[in-house]
C-alpha cells in the first residue's frame, strides 16, 4: 500500500520559471518559423511527440508527468530542462508562491485571451507575483490551450482592410513605385527571393547590379506578389536623398496608422529614438519595407545622413523583429558583406541580365522584328542582358531603321545617345585606382587573373590596393569573374575604351556572349 502511494506521487509538474522559460520559447518559433501564428494542439503534439492530453497536463502544471515528458516539450524547441524548470508538487497547496526574481514574461494583452480574468489579475499572473491563487494560473494556462487547439488562430489589432484578396488586413502605401503591369522575365530571380522571404524568414533582402538592371521593377513585382503575406506594406525611394529623420517620421505615422505625430503624440527628437520607436512596430506587426536607390546616399557625400541611414540599415538587419527590409543598390554598403550568408537572415542577390527569350519580347513589344534568338543572343550577350540598355536600342531600332535589328548591327555602332548617359551613371565616383584597373582590362580586351593584373599594374597599384580595387569594382558590376580570371562585358569594355584610352573609337564588332573568357 505504501508503494503505490509512493508511485501516485511521483512525476513533477513545471515550476512558473520553467513555463515562463517554456512559452517565451514557443513564443519565438510562431514568430520566426510559423508567421506569428500560433500551434495548434496537434502542430505542438506533431513537434513534441506527445499526446495532446499529455500537453495539456504540461502546460496546466496541475497534473504530474515524468520528467522525460519534460524533457521533449524542452526539446522541441532547443531548450535545457534544468533543474529550477520543474519541481515535485506539495500536496494540499491552494496557492503559488512565486519569487520575485524568478524569470518573468513580459504581458500583452493579445496574447492569451478569451479568459473571463481581469487585465489586473492577467498582469498579476505574467509578473509572477506572489500570492497568485493557483486556480487562477490553471485558468488562464487552460485558456491558452483551448485558444492554441482552435486551427489558424491568429491575432490583430489592424481594423482597415484595403487589399480585399490578402489573407490578412493589411494597408499599403506604394508611394513613387513604377507601374510594371509590363514586366519581362525573373521567373527564377522572383522564386529565390520569395523563398528567402516568406519562408525562410530573412530579415533583410539587398537586390545589387548595374544601373539599369530592373532593380526596381523587380522589387515592385516582387512587394505585389508577396503582399498579402503583411500587415502593413510601403515603397520608398531615396533618389533623391531625403533626410533619415524626414523617412523615419513617415514610416513610423505609416506603421501607427496615423496615430502617431507631432500634434498628438511627439516623436523623438533622435535618429536613435526614432529608430527604436520604428522598432517596436516592425516587431508588433508583420511588415514589408521597400527602399529603393541606396546608392543615392551611399555616394551623396553627406556622411551624417549615410550614417544615419546605416544605423537604420544596421538595426534592421541586427535586431530580431517579424518584418523585412529590402533594398535595391548599385552596390551594397560594405558592411553587409560579412554579415550576410545563404544561411543567414541577412541575404543579396546580384541581378544580372535577361535571357535571349525575354529580350526577344522586348524587342517585338517595340516593334521591331526579330529574325531569329541568335541575333537576340549577340544583342543580349553584348549589352549583358540588361533591360534598360535594350530597350532604348530597341527604340533607335525602331526610329531609325524601321525595326530591322540585323541592319543595326552591320553599323557596329554600339553606344550612342542615351545609352553613354546610363553609364556615366554608373561610372559617377570611382576612384583614379579603380580606372586605372578598367583602362587596363579594356586595353588588354580579355579576361585575366589577379597575378597578371598585378604584374601589369605594379607600378601604379599596390597588391593590397588592386585587391580593395577589384572587390568595389565587382560589387557595383563594373568587372566579373569567372574562373579567377577578371573581365568586362563587351558593352562596359567599349565604353571605358571610350571614354579612358585616348584616340579610342567605339567600333568595336558585337561579341558573342563568354567568348571573351575562353
Amino acid at each position: 500500500m505504501q508503494e503505490q502511494a509512493q508511485k501516485r506521487r511521483r512525476g513533477v509538474i513545471l515550476t512558473p520559471q520553467g513555463l515562463n522559460k517554456l512559452l517565451a520559447a514557443k513564443s519565438e518559433a510562431e514568430s520566426c518559423e510559423n508567421r506569428d501564428k500560433r500551434y495548434t494542439l496537434e502542430a505542438l503534439s506533431y513537434r513534441t511527440g506527445l499526446d495532446p492530453d499529455t500537453l495539456m497536463k504540461v502546460f496546466s502544471c496541475k497534473v504530474r508527468v515524468d520528467k522525460q515528458t519534460l524533457n521533449r516539450c524542452f526539446q522541441a524547441f532547443k531548450l535545457q530542462l534544468e533543474p529550477n524548470d520543474y519541481q515535485h508538487p506539495i500536496e494540499n497547496t491552494h496557492s503559488l508562491a512565486i519569487p520575485k526574481e524568478q524569470a518573468k514574461l513580459p504581458y500583452r494583452s493579445d496574447w492569451y485571451f478569451g479568459t473571463d480574468l481581469d487585465s489586473d489579475t492577467l498582469k498579476k499572473v505574467f509578473a509572477c507575483e506572489v500570492g497568485v491563487d493557483k486556480t487562477t494560473l490553471v485558468h488562464q494556462l487552460e485558456a491558452t490551450v483551448h485558444k492554441l487547439s482552435q486551427p489558424d488562430a491568429a491575432i490583430s489589432t489592424q481594423q482597415p482592410i484595403q487589399n480585399p484578396k490578402s489573407k490578412i488586413p493589411n494597408r499599403i502605401d506604394w508611394g513613387t513605385a513604377p507601374d510594371v503591369s509590363v514586366f519581362y522575365g525573373r521567373t527564377e530571380e522572383l522564386a529565390t527571393l520569395k523563398g528567402w522571404i516568406l519562408e525562410e524568414r530573412c530579415r533583410l533582402v539587398t537586390i545589387a547590379g548595374m544601373v539599369g538592371m530592373g532593380k526596381t521593377c523587380l522589387s515592385v513585382k516582387l512587394a505585389q506578389q508577396i503582399q498579402n503575406e503583411f500587415e502593413f506594406v510601403i515603397w520608398r525611394s531615396l533618389r533623391n536623398t531625403p533626410p533619415i529623420q524626414d523617412l523615419l517620421a513617415e514610416l513610423i505615422l505609416f506603421f501607427s496608422n496615423q496615430q502617431e505625430s507631432t500634434e498628438v503624440l511627439s516623436l523623438p527628437d533622435t535618429v536613435e529614438g526614432c529608430i527604436l520607436r520604428l522598432m517596436e512596430y516592425l516587431k508588433k506587426h508583420r511588415c514589408l519595407l521597400i527602399i529603393d536607390n541606396v546608392e543615392s546616399i551611399l555616394s551623396n557625400g553627406n556622411r551624417a545622413e549615410y550614417d544615419g541611414y546605416g544605423q537604420l540599415f544596421r538595426c534592421l538587419g541586427d535586431s530580431l523583429h517579424q518584418s523585412c527590409l529590402i533594398l535595391t543598390s548599385r552596390e551594397k554598403p560594405k558592411w553587409l558583406a560579412y554579415k550576410e550568408g545563404q544561411s543567414l537572415p541577412l541575404r543579396s542577390l546580384k541581378l544580372t541580365g535577361l535571357q535571349p527569350t525575354d529580350v526577344k519580347a522586348i524587342f517585338q513589344g517595340k516593334g521591331c522584328s526579330c529574325e531569329s534568338l541568335t541575333i537576340c543572343g549577340r544583342l543580349t550577350n553584348y549589352y549583358a542582358g540588361n533591360p534598360l540598355l535594350l530597350k532604348l536600342v530597341s527604340t533607335s531600332i525602331g526610329n531609325l531603321f524601321d525595326g530591322r535589328i540585323s541592319e543595326f548591327i552591320n553599323q557596329k555602332i554600339t553606344i550612342f545617345g542615351e545609352i553613354g548617359n546610363v553609364f556615366e551613371q554608373q561610372f559617377k565616383g570611382l576612384s583614379e585606382e579603380e580606372k586605372a584597373a578598367l583602362k587596363w582590362l579594356a586595353i588588354n580586351r580579355k579576361p585575366a587573373s589577379f597575378a597578371e593584373m598585378r604584374s601589369h599594374l605594379v607600378r601604379s597599384l599596390s597588391p593590397q590596393t588592386l585587391l580593395a580595387v577589384l572587390e568595389s569594382l565587382q560589387e557595383r558590376s563594373l568587372i566579373e569573374k569567372k574562373a579567377a580570371l577578371f573581365f568586362m562585358q563587351p558593352v562596359v569594355m567599349d565604353y571605358v575604351a571610350d571614354q579612358l584610352v585616348p584616340g579610342n573609337m567605339t567600333q568595336f564588332p558585337l561579341k558573342d556572349g563568354f567568348s571573351l573568357v575562353g
